[in-house]
């Protein structure tokens, strides 16, 4: 069972989390930093970091509220006092309030103890268990603009230091670590040999490098890009508390597992995509606990079989719009989880989640405009999917005739897609008119062409031959193509 102990609790605008630690000499005191630090386009800022000795139940401000962002904390395993923050600073622009700050009195006075410039922060840190004041800090250049990611130059590297931050090392130069442009890095000392220290680099001669010296020396590894596709948003490794050979990479279609310290991976299929970080029991190494963005999943077996997904209610929503109903039915997309459509109210006093449906398949689809939607229908999961469709024909036909440059009518064939057959309708469908999900070529809203069938769709690209370390998705389906070509329509 899952409580939740922020909502409500946590002080001012924080919902949202960008990193958390429990003391490891009291399991009561947690520290809590806002601000997520995947600096995504849609990122949502935070207002410093917030402390708990209650184990949650009540929580007090801490200071760092003018870093915006929290990507990493480490505290010492004998004095919860003495704690760490990494912080990439102000997404969008340059800023001062970056990097790594120290605190030795539970926060109330903070001293930044490394720095490099205002358009590089910290991203990633990692304590030596045995000897708390040496650290590893991964620092990363990079500036989020509405249009663009900068990312990478001359302020990405490695530090280390010995004596809690008075003094850094930059690791990056040491022989074995790659030359040139670094971008986003991670770091993990082993707990059980804090000699051997992994980063994970974003880099043209990148991968996974291994230090047996605490940094002195290293060597790569692996260099697969299914290791670090997308740098921006993962790049981070864990190492088994128990064994240093065993590490655990998350990414985008997997958790990736290796047990020969980084030179083969296997992956793990937790049962949500875009995973990011891992809790390994220090007790038990097969208990994990892998958060993706479907919430968090547990598994008691090395990863082997996994608890569900939506174990956490995590909704992240991007758009929200209504319709010209009366009660109105309200519209959202969410983050990973497809767009829905529910009522504004309820005969019951309760909206229940079974009055919810799914009403498009993708994260950043605009809300269905209700000048679209035509009259109002039932609350039927194939009423809501016929407009989905319907919508996405739209757009489609007029991109075909605007390709080939022949009239509407010139491309009209007979025939519709039957609710039964569509491969996006639900099975209850099956039973209604068969005309009630047919995709229509509608040069204009209100004016209708003939319908176009299934075989009018242009065959999508195949894609390349899979690579052996994981299985690529199958090519795409042609809902998948609708929602492509409208995406390539809204944002042309």
């Amino acid at each position: 069972k899952w409580v939740n102990i922020s909502d409500d609790t946590l002080p001012g605008d924080s919902n949202s989390i960008g990193a958390i630690a429990v003391a490891p000499s009291n399991p009561n005191v947690i520290w809590a930093g806002t601000g997520e630090s995947d600096i995504r386009g849609d990122m949502v800022t935070g207002d410093g970091v917030f402390k708990s000795t209650d184990a949650g139940k009540s929580w007090n401000y801490a200071g760092l509220r003018d870093t915006h962002t929290t990507s990493g904390i480490a505290i010492d395993p004998h004095n919860p006092l003495v704690v760490y923050v990494a912080s990439m600073g102000h997404a969008f622009a340059p800023d001062a309030d970056r990097g790594v700050f120290k605190t030795v009195d539970g926060g109330k006075t903070w001293t930044k103890v490394l720095f490099v410039n205002d358009g590089t922060g910290a991203i990633a840190l990692s304590m030596d268990p045995t000897r708390p004041a040496t650290l590893y800090a991964a620092m990363w250049q990079a500036q989020r603009q509405p249009w663009r990611l900068v990312s990478g130059g001359a302020g990405s590297g490695l530090y280390k230091t010995t004596d809690g931050g008075a003094h850094w090392t930059n690791l990056s130069r040491n022989p074995g670590y790659p030359r040139g442009v670094l971008g986003r890095l991670g770091v993990a000392v082993a707990p059980s040999n804090p000699r051997i220290v992994y980063s994970i680099v974003q880099a043209k001669a990148g991968g996974i490098f291994r230090s047996d010296d605490g940094g002195a020396t290293w060597r790569r590894t692996n260099d697969d890009m299914e290791l670090r596709q997308r740098a921006f948003y993962y790049m981070s490794v864990f190492v088994d508390p128990a064994n240093p050979n065993v590490i655990y990479v998350p990414n985008v279609q997997g958790l990736w597992l290796s047990r020969d310290a980084g030179r083969t991976f296997r992956a793990l299929r937790p049962p949500h995509g875009d995973n990011h970080i891992v809790w390994i029991d220090p007790h038990n190494s097969k208990i994990l606990l892998e958060g993706n963005d479907g919430g968090a999943t547990v598994s008691t077996d090395g990863g082997e079989t996994w608890s569900g997904e939506h174990n956490q209610p995590t909704g992240q929503f991007y758009h929200v719009s209504i319709d010209d109903r009366f009660p109105f039915h309200i519209y959202g997309a969410q983050q990973d989880e497809g767009s829905i459509e529910g009522p504004s109210a309820s005969v019951s006093g309760a909206i229940s989640g079974d009055e919810w449906q799914r009403a498009a398949y993708g994260e950043s689809s605009p809300a269905i405009p209700p000048s679209l939607m035509g009259a109002a229908t039932s609350r039927s999961s194939c009423s809501t999917t016929q407009r989905s469709v319907n919508t996405a024909a739209l757009v489609l036909g007029r991109i075909i005739r605007k390709a080939r440059r022949r009239p509407s009518s010139s491309i009209a064939s007979a025939g519709r897609i039957p609710c039964s057959s569509h491969p996006r309708i639900p099975k209850s469908c099956s039973s209604r008119r068969n005309t009630c999900c047919a995709a229509t070529t509608t040069g204009a809203v209100g004016k209708r062409s003939a319908p176009i069938s299934r075989a009018t769709i242009p065959a999508p690209r195949a894609r390349p031959a899979a690579r052996s370390i994981s299985t690529k998705p199958a090519p795409r389906s042609i809902p998948t193509f609708l929602r492509w070509r409208s995406r390539r329509l809204t944002t042309a």
